[in-house]
């Protein structure tokens, strides 16, 4: 397996608090990844941007790989 952070996987999806609360600025970098990805499917695809989708893949990839089921 590689190194994937199970600790930092979940932290890019929900932020806590010290008191393991969530903290209510929270943001989902994963829904957030996720939904930029099927907008970039959907209108910005051409020759010229497929690094910007490869690099969202691979973004979404990193975060959803390993044992981090929630993501």
């Amino acid at each position: 397996m590689e190194g994937h952070y199970s600790v930092m996987q979940d932290h890019i999806r929900e932020q806590k608090n010290a008191d393991g609360q969530t903290n209510p600025k929270s943001f989902d970098l994963v829904a957030f990844v996720a939904t930029m990805l099927g907008v970039y499917e959907k209108q910005y695809v051409n020759a010229f941007s497929c690094e910007m989708g490869f690099q969202l893949l691979d973004t979404l990839i990193e975060l959803v790989q390993g044992p981090c089921k929630d993501n």
